[in-house]
């Protein structure tokens, strides 16, 4: 019952690395263009599981984000949202060393 623009994917070990890049690269742009906004960047996704926490330690409803008040379903996305946040800046990392190698 939740209103969404995208879903976040989630890595599984029969999921290869590329796949998994590409699903948020994806991800990414289906937020761009859902949200209006230029660019999706890991600072961006930070205060967004910032917020989520304050929502969450203050008790406030959900329901005026994300059109149900389902803090438990909130909460349990967390984790993927860093493990999402980390593999990008991993890869950012590994692209910058990359480039420099060339």
């Amino acid at each position: 019952n939740t209103h969404c623009n995208g879903f976040l994917p989630l890595w599984r070990p029969d999921v290869s690395e590329a796949q998994f890049i590409t699903a948020l690269a994806r991800y990414h742009t289906n937020i761009i263009e859902g949200t209006g906004i230029r660019e999706t960047t890991p600072t961006l996704s930070i205060d967004d599981v910032k917020f989520l926490f304050l929502q969450f330690a203050d008790v406030q409803s959900f329901s005026e984000d994300t059109g149900s008040d389902g803090q438990e379903s909130n909460i349990r996305l967390i984790p993927y949202q860093i493990y999402s946040i980390l593999k990008v800046l991993i890869t950012i990392r590994q692209i910058e060393r990359e480039r420099k190698a060339l």
